[in-house]
């Protein structure tokens, strides 16, 4: 009856479908293999077991001693450099009394040379303010000078003679270059001139001489 049982439920969990009996058989030796005591079961499985449990906790201990040395490397490494920040700062710290003492030779050293430049500075700013003062003295007695509208209208008439005065010198060159040409052109036709009377010279005294041959 229990074997009927057993054989109804391999089936429902088939889907229903026919199962052999040979089927039936190994699933029934499995399930009487799976509830036999530990003490039952053969000695080379309890051995397999015992080293592959003895194979995990081996591996588990690397694996514990493997992340524990990683830390204890991040950790030393993170003390280093710690130090090492430690260490520049210390190196990289600025003096106090060095820099006031450099601060007090550099204001020592260029202190005289601002303040003589300052000096002159201020020498020149009083001889400027000298000179305004006299120049604005000066054209205060220009301005009250007699017959000064006269000048003043003179001075507006400058530009005007300076631009006939430029014009003026113009012609003037325009006529010197004029002048230094025909001056050329005379030398010129003087010295053809020269060779011209020289050479009618000469062949009258042949023609002469030539007669009086011919009359001896």
């Amino acid at each position: 009856m229990a074997d009927a049982k057993e054989e109804e439920q391999v089936a429902a969990e088939a889907g229903g479908e026919e199962v052999k009996p040979e089927e039936v058989d190994e699933v029934k030796a499995e399930e009487a293999e799976e509830a036999k005591p530990e003490a039952e079961k053969p000695a080379g499985a309890t051995e397999k077991e015992a080293a592959k449990e003895a194979a995990d906790k081996e591996n588990a201990a690397k694996q514990e001693q493997a992340q524990r040395m990683v830390a204890e490397a991040e950790h030393a490494r993170a003390d280093q450099v710690a130090a090492v920040r430690a260490e520049m700062s210390a190196l990289y710290t600025p003096d106090a009394e060095a820099l006031q003492a450099l601060a007090s030779g550099l204001v020592g050293v260029t202190a005289p040379l601002v303040e003589a430049t300052a000096e002159r500075l201020h020498l020149l700013h009083s001889k400027q303010l000298a000179l305004i003062a006299r120049l604005a003295q000066e054209d205060r007695k220009v301005m009250t000078l007699p017959h000064m509208a006269d000048v003043a209208q003179a001075l507006a008439h400058v530009p005007v003679y300076a631009a006939r005065l430029q014009e003026m010198r113009a012609d003037m060159h325009a006529i010197t270059a004029r002048v230094k040409a025909m001056r050329k052109r005379a030398q010129k036709l003087y010295t053809k001139k020269q060779q011209e009377d020289a050479i009618t010279m000469q062949s009258r005294q042949a023609a002469i001489q030539k007669d009086k041959e011919a009359l001896k």
